[in-house]
């Protein structure tokens, strides 16, 4: 009788690594590869829009701004596709999508630090946003063992 230690899974006469596919994603990543998702299907619009828009105002008197929007729309679509890439690769248990979104959101903590000390109280619901995200991923037994 062959026997799985943990991680891997009994297949006919030996033992093979689960996917991470047949894991069940904690609630906490779930919820934040959606608002990833979400967040990176509206990057992509509006830097799809943004494209358009530059590109209609560079045949005009405003080529300067055109050419502004055009690269801000290609830099923000190029987000969002990366934005989808680590979507998936969260629900697939990727531990470099962990560490990526966790420097991200430390990223927002220091900004939004520094924004609210500039007078920026807005900032206040990214900085708790982040840190909830942060923490999450860092510190919940279950998003570290779905991740491994």
């Amino acid at each position: 009788m062959v026997k799985c230690k943990s991680g891997f899974k009994k297949q006919g006469n030996r033992c093979v690594r689960k996917s991470s596919t047949s894991r069940k994603i904690p609630l906490g990543v779930n919820i934040i590869s959606i608002l990833i998702l979400i967040i990176g299907i509206l990057n992509i619009i509006i830097g799809s829009l943004a494209i358009a828009g530059g590109s209609l105002l560079g045949v005009t008197e405003l080529e300067i701004l055109g050419a502004f929007i055009l690269i801000m729309g290609i830099s923000i679509l190029a987000i969002g596709i990366i934005e989808l890439i680590i979507f998936f690769s969260l629900r697939k248990g990727k531990n470099w999508a962990r560490i990526v979104i966790i420097v991200l959101e430390i990223i927002t903590i220091i900004f939004a630090l520094i924004s609210i000390f500039s007078g920026g109280f807005i900032s206040l619901i990214p900085l708790v946003i982040a840190g909830v995200i942060a923490g999450y991923l860092i510190f919940s037994k279950k998003a570290r063992r779905f991740f491994k």
